[in-house]
């Protein structure tokens, strides 16, 4: 009776000491899971920001899961910058590093907004003709250009005075609407109106702070913006003489390397003028100055 008792025990704490054993693994098993997860990279496959939003730089919005330290992670933007404003619709291939691991997602750059849009009233005379672009006082969209339409796509001849409803598109055909009015008036041209205005409002290519110290020359009216013009012809004219007799006299002995032809535009895009900007072989940058007249 005793022996049997003996036996019986042993055989117990067989069982409870292997449960034991399978409990110390399981944790263990359990554990080392939990470790290998927590030094896992997981990042998110696809990002959506809408354009004109500044791309983030914190590490949270790319990597889900546990964050351990921060500053171990490495984010690389094809085509992007972080904590810049994205000004460009697309798909962009982003990189995140951590621990010896490296895994890729993708930046999708959208635009659901609509263009932000000022318009102007504008008067022409009976024989004038106008574009739509003429009632757009401003068009502020990074999917640019905007696209202008008329909501009743009627045609307007007769003197008077018309308010009309303005269609503005952007690339991503998201949509506006504006209201101006249209009169048409007799005895009045509003081509002369855009010829006889030589007020600088614009340059192209875009150049910040630009005097009119700068032109090279401004005309005696504006000229449409085309490759027939007056305007135009001059400005060929111009190039394929020896710009180096421009030069301003502080750089004396320097020559032209490489120049940079400006149009001067008035508030409807008329050119009225250009400006050189050139190179030197000094390695300065300036304007050419010139007296002669239109």
């Amino acid at each position: 009776m005793e022996d049997f008792y003996v036996e019986d025990l042993s055989r117990k704490e067989i069982i409870f000491k292997v449960f034991i054993t399978l409990i110390i693994v399981g944790c263990a098993v359990v554990l080392g899971i939990y470790l290998i997860g927590a030094n896992s990279l997981h990042i998110k496959k696809e990002i959506k920001i809408e354009v004109g939003n500044t791309l983030s730089k914190k590490v949270s919005d790319y990597v889900t899961g546990k964050l351990n330290n921060t500053t171990e992670y490495t984010i690389k933007v094809d085509g992007l910058k972080l904590g810049e404003v994205v000004e460009k619709t697309g798909e962009y291939k982003y990189t995140v590093k951590y621990n010896h691991q490296i895994k890729e997602g993708k930046i999708i750059v959208i635009d659901t907004k609509a263009p932000e849009v000022t318009t102007q009233d504008v008067t022409i005379g009976p024989d004038d003709d106008y574009e739509l672009d003429d009632f757009i006082k401003s068009c502020n969209d990074y999917s640019k250009p905007c696209k202008v339409t008329l909501k009743d796509d009627k045609d307007y001849t007769e003197v008077g005075i018309y308010n009309l409803t303005l269609i503005i598109e952007d690339q991503s055909g998201n949509k506006t609407e504006k209201t101006a009015s249209l009169t048409i008036k007799e005895g009045y041209s509003l081509k002369e109106v855009k010829e006889s205005n030589l007020n600088i409002a614009s340059t192209e290519p875009a150049i910040e702070d630009f005097k009119d110290e700068y032109a090279f020359i401004k005309f005696d009216k504006a000229y449409e913006n085309d490759d027939e013009s007056e305007a135009y012809n001059y400005m060929l004219e111009l190039i394929t003489e020896d710009l180096n007799k421009y030069i301003p006299s502080e750089y004396a002995g320097a020559t032209v390397v490489d120049q940079e032809t400006i149009e001067l535009l008035n508030k409807y895009g008329y050119v009225v003028g250009y400006a050189f900007k050139v190179k030197l072989s000094n390695g300065e940058e300036t304007y050419l100055k010139n007296n002669q007249e239109s």
